[in-house]
């Protein structure tokens, strides 16, 4: 007899179901990794823009302190220049107080993570908008990291999936 009986042709076509929805389990899984991935090296990046930026001392008035401003509210990541205000509109920067205010965020380097990933947890952290808050700053002639009051390094930011990005006093800046 030449062929394959019906119940051969169901086991075959059992098999290659079973081995396409591994595969596709297995692809969004790694999509997911993925996205987790590039959200953590969009935060270093972050806040290396910010520490490349407050060693190049091309502000209108030193020291300047840039930093990045993390919300777990948000999927949203906001460099700023901490004093950059003028609220007398007197041309004179506002006090730094080592902290983001609104209005302090630099346009163009204005960061989000990928789709479906968040900050889930930040450590330690400070309340905002009924959310938890840290803001990185950077010192100039040395990247030193500072913070607002009360805060301790390391502080470390956690994302959707557990993995973590931690930041130290001296500005160094890991990626767990």
């Amino acid at each position: 007899m030449k062929g394959f009986t019906l119940i051969e042709m169901m086991i075959v076509i059992s098999i290659v179901s079973l081995l396409t929805l591994f595969s596709l389990a297995n692809y969004r899984e790694g999509g997911r990794n993925l996205d987790q991935a590039r959200s953590l090296q969009t935060i270093a990046q972050a806040l290396r823009i910010a520490q490349n930026r407050s060693m190049a001392s091309d502000c209108p008035e030193a020291p300047c302190h840039f930093g990045a401003h993390f919300d777990t509210s948000l999927n949203t990541i906001y460099i700023f220049d901490d004093g950059a205000l003028d609220p007398g509109g007197d041309g004179k920067r506002d006090d730094m107080n080592n902290q983001y205010d609104a209005g302090e965020e630099i346009a163009l380097e204005t960061v989000a993570l990928e789709k479906d990933v968040f900050i889930t947890a930040i450590s330690p952290a400070y309340i905002c908008n009924s959310a938890n808050c840290a803001d990185i700053l950077f010192v100039p002639p040395d990247p030193l990291a500072v913070t607002t009051a009360g805060i301790l390094f390391p502080i470390t930011i956690t994302i959707t999936g557990g993995r973590s990005v931690a930041v130290n006093a001296r500005g160094g800046v890991n990626v767990q």
